[in-house]
């Protein structure tokens, strides 16, 4: 069950949109790519391009652990090329 603090939830948020608008859009474009919690959607896909996603999802995943979650509660949604 997800049980992330208040201020782990909005700061992931925060995160994500810096890292995407430092990033910019790129890589293949992708939809329904989503970084899961317990199964839990935790954030907005960031932009279309995968490499973007894979950017975005990788700080907040660190950010995540480093913030007292367990990897393995982490996944990634890879949905499908558009």
């Amino acid at each position: 069950m997800i049980d992330l603090n208040l201020y782990v939830w909005h700061t992931a948020k925060e995160l994500a949109s810096k890292i995407a608008k430092s990033e910019g859009d790129h890589g293949s474009c992708v939809m329904g790519y989503h970084l899961l919690v317990d199964g839990v959607k935790i954030i907005n896909q960031p932009a279309q391009g995968s490499g973007t996603c894979d950017a975005v999802y990788g700080g907040v995943a660190k950010f995540l652990i480093e913030n007292g979650v367990h990897p393995r509660r982490i996944t990634r949604r890879y949905g499908r090329m558009d």
